[in-house]
């Protein structure tokens, strides 16, 4: 009886792993590029970016990075 359990338990795993990589293909990787300057020559202020990042970008995404460039 243990031994039936264990080779159960072991195809159970098995099977949950495949399914599990079988939905790997479906992670997406999306990029967003802020710029701080606006249409009408004028520039966004880097107090003004901060609180749309804390306001808008955190509220919106569960992870994310922020690179400067």
């Amino acid at each position: 009886m243990k031994r039936k359990r264990t080779v159960f338990i072991f195809v159970l795993t098995i099977v949950v792993s495949l399914s599990i990589n079988a939905y790997a293909h479906e992670i997406y990787r999306v990029r967003l590029f802020f710029g701080l300057s606006v249409p009408d020559g004028s520039a966004v202020s880097l107090e003004n970016w901060q609180l749309f990042l804390n306001e808008e970008i955190v509220k919106s995404f569960d992870a994310f990075n922020v690179v400067d460039s």
